[in-house]
């Protein structure tokens, strides 16, 4: 009994932890509150079936070319990874033109194990990622982390965010939608909290 309330102490503990980033992601310590996704059991799914293992840690984004839709179509903006080293949590910040786009929802990624914390900006009044706050306006934040006593995700390759988007206007130049590439965000840990060095690239790809 006392081991299994240590245990539940310290997952307690996480999630305020998790929290505390989240909030500094969004940049302030209050406003609306963030979707979490309780863990469940279940493991995370590799899709690296017919392909080699990965040669080093690297993040990429994919979204179609938005100059190819029609003003109210949905797209998805997708973050996927490979990994050499095994991951255990991780942050980022997605930012967009809330003139060209509207985001709909956001999901975890398959390669994030059901067990895992996950969090993402919500608006809970409108039920949408719109923020209702000026100064996080474009911005949705995200983090997920393992439990205490968890080993890190195995390495392998596999989905970590998709974000659902509808197309307001076609732009003009520019993107539209990208992950902000700031190591003060975009962080990425083993589970002795080690942060992981990864190369950056983002693709365009069709529907």
């Amino acid at each position: 009994m006392k081991r299994n309330h240590a245990l539940i102490l310290r997952s307690l503990a996480l999630v305020v932890g998790l929290s505390t980033l989240f909030f500094n992601l969004i940049g302030c310590g209050g406003g609306s509150s963030p979707t979490v996704q309780q863990p469940q059991d279940a493991a995370a799914p590799d899709d690296s079936a017919g392909q080699g293992a990965p040669e080093r840690n690297v993040l990429t984004t994919n979204m179609p070319a938005l100059g190819t839709l029609s003003a109210g179509a949905q797209f998805d903006f997708v973050i996927r990874g490979e990994f050499v080293d095994e991951l255990f949590q991780g942050s980022g910040r997605v930012l967009y033109d809330p003139s060209l786009v509207e985001p709909l929802k956001a999901e975890r990624g398959a390669f994030i194990p059901s067990s895992n914390v996950f969090m993402a900006r919500c608006n809970l009044a409108a039920g949408t990622l719109a923020s209702p706050e000026p100064q996080l306006s474009g911005v949705i934040p995200f983090a997920f982390t393992g439990l205490p006593g968890e080993r890190g995700h195995t390495a392998g390759r596999g989905e970590l965010l998709r974000v659902r988007f509808r197309l307001l206007a076609r732009p003009q130049a520019g993107a539209a939608v990208h992950l902000q590439n700031d190591m003060e965000y975009l962080q990425l840990r083993d589970a002795q909290g080690r942060r992981l060095s990864f190369d950056f690239a983002s693709e365009e790809v069709s529907r």
